[in-house]
């Protein structure tokens, strides 16, 4: 495949999914990283056959910009099995979502992590609240005393 090629088939996938502002910003990076590693003595089939083809890397862009990737098959080898990429994960990586974007099944490590997060937050916040009501629990005699000597000072300041 060449640059030209790849270079319009990712836009065409793009465009497809209706990611249109995405496509400028896209196609020159892609281009820009193809023409400097064929500086460096690379063949452009060798460089986009790293890349994963246009399908990889639209699906790629479209899950980093939160767009739902339905349109995109994961790309398949000739004898009809998914490739290593697709299959081990690099497309259906969520980016945070909690949700693998090839299935829109539950993420596990995702979800652990959020439900880690939550557990630390409740933790400090029962921890200051705990933090709040001993020095409270310290200091509730002297504020008595305090209030009792203004409350007689009142009562008894006129006489």
């Amino acid at each position: 495949m060449t640059k030209q090629e790849f270079l319009e088939e990712l836009k065409e996938r793009l465009i497809a999914e209706g990611a249109d502002a995405l496509v400028p910003d896209n196609l020159s990076f892609y281009s820009s990283y193809i023409d400097g590693e064929t500086a460096k003595g690379r063949s452009e089939d060798e460089v986009i056959e790293e890349l994963g083809g246009a399908n990889v890397i639209a699906h790629s862009i479209l899950d980093a910009a939160g767009f739902k990737v339905d349109g995109i098959p994961d790309e398949i080898e000739k004898d009809g099995a998914e490739t290593s990429e697709a299959s081990s994960g690099a497309c259906g990586d969520s980016g945070g979502s909690g949700y693998d974007s090839r299935d829109n099944t539950p993420n596990p490590s995702d979800t652990f992590g959020t439900v880690l997060r939550t557990i630390i937050g409740v933790v400090i916040a029962v921890m200051i609240l705990y933090l709040c009501l001993v020095v409270l629990g310290f200091l509730w005699p002297v504020i008595l005393i305090i209030v009792l000597i203004a409350l007689f000072y009142r009562l008894f300041q006129g006489r």
